[in-house]
């Protein structure tokens, strides 16, 4: 029987307690000095096992973001590939991107990436895939965006190593000052606005909890979430860094004239 490197994992999370406690983990976990371990339930006692972490300060962490954070979405763009969304959101400006996709099959799914990567890796462009660390390595992505149910961020950082970006979606302030000191170089706060994104989507932040969250966070904060035109400068005065937008942009004929006319809200011009 085949075993996978992410079934390696688990396991060495569910046998956690045979690990020496006293002994560094293999493999740097984040760029810069090393920082002390910790040993964290990461399944908050769901599992009978701890897993050997470190913590992490905001200059280990150092990332800029741009100021409009675009997320692809097929369906709302009528488009049958995200390579031909990306082409067209880098003509309007964009240099950094999250692939978002969670009913594509993975073949096809795997190759619409690699010709993605192809094509940002010659044009400077930062991309991110969503949730798949195994797609990350792959297709040669450079970074994923982790949700509060998926892979916990130190598990992905123990699989994608120090150079690749990992973001981490937050809900609530005690998420946010969760995510303080774990391996991630942003996190996500929302949703702001109601949204239809998402099915069961959660209740709106609003602009109070977002700017809050902007002050409790040592990282980035993109805040997410029935952001369109008219809100960018709103939550970019609250304190974000940036503004994710999906339906706003997505939903645009040309997608390419959309994002430029997002970035002059952002920026006021």
């Amino acid at each position: 029987m085949r075993i996978s490197a992410l079934d390696c994992l688990i396991r060495g999370f569910l046998n956690g307690g045979a690990r020496n406690k006293n002994a560094e983990p293999e493999g740097a976990l984040a760029p810069g000095n090393a920082a002390p371990l910790e040993f964290v339930d990461l399944f908050n006692g769901a599992a009978p096992a701890t897993f050997p972490v470190r913590r992490y300060s905001s200059s280990q962490m150092n990332f800029t973001l741009p100021l409009i954070y675009p997320i692809t979405d097929k369906q709302i763009a009528r488009r049958s590939t995200h390579f031909s969304i990306v082409r067209e959101l880098v003509r309007g400006g964009a240099r950094f991107v999250q692939i978002r996709d969670k009913s594509t099959p993975v073949r096809d799914l795997l190759y619409d990436l690699m010709r993605c990567t192809e094509f940002a890796s010659a044009k400077g462009v930062t991309l991110i895939v969503n949730d798949r660390c195994d797609l990350v390595l792959s297709a040669g992505v450079m970074g994923v965006h982790l949700g509060q149910h998926d892979l916990p961020p130190e598990a992905a950082r123990e699989i994608l190593g120090a150079d690749h970006i990992v973001g981490l979606s937050t809900h609530s302030l005690s998420q946010v000052r969760d995510s303080n000191g774990r391996p991630v170089h942003y996190i996500g706060f929302g949703p702001v606005y109601g949204t239809s994104t998402k099915e069961n989507a959660l209740p709106a932040v609003g602009l109070r909890r977002l700017a809050n969250a902007c002050r409790v966070s040592s990282r980035p904060v993109v805040a997410i979430g029935g952001i369109g035109p008219g809100q960018i400068r709103e939550v970019l005065c609250a304190g974000a860094a940036s503004a994710a937008v999906i339906s706003a942009l997505m939903s645009a004929k040309d997608l390419a004239r959309r994002m430029e006319f997002l970035l002059r809200k952002a920026t006021g011009k």
